[in-house]
């Protein structure tokens, strides 16, 4: 039989034993250690919540204020930037990709295809040759 690796002592990969409802656990020592997708949102809710006061809900609301009354200010100052640093920026993009080359092939692969955008000629997309 297989094992889950995610959950200790799972014998189906399937069916884990571990019905993830501490509360109500029905082992006598939680053999659940992992954390999926729901509790990491649970935890960054609960840490904002937490961590929130007066003074910061205050300064994001200043904040979300300045940049809807200036968003096109904002844009110009982002393209002006790309703009005048347009090699330097390529240039770390390069830098990066050659540094991680192996890791963001393999994030490629690990994404579905339909998260991929297509580019099929069939289907009316863009084509190099001139008509």
């Amino acid at each position: 039989m297989k094992r889950d690796p995610a959950v200790k002592g799972g014998e189906n990969v399937n069916q884990p034993p571990c019905d993830k409802d501490c509360f109500n656990c029905k082992f006598q020592d939680c053999i659940y250690d992992g954390m999926d997708y729901a509790d990491y949102v649970e935890q960054a809710e609960r840490d904002k919540i937490l961590t929130e006061t007066p003074e910061t809900k205050k300064r994001a609301a200043q904040r979300r204020a300045y940049r809807e009354a200036n968003k096109e200010k904002i844009a110009a100052q982002w393209r002006a930037y790309y703009v005048a640093n347009k090699e330097k920026i390529a240039a770390q993009r390069q830098a990066y990709y050659v540094a991680n080359k192996e890791k963001i092939a393999a994030q490629r692969r690990a994404k579905p295809s339909s998260a991929r955008p297509t580019h099929d000629r069939a289907e009316g997309g863009a084509s190099c040759a001139k008509s």
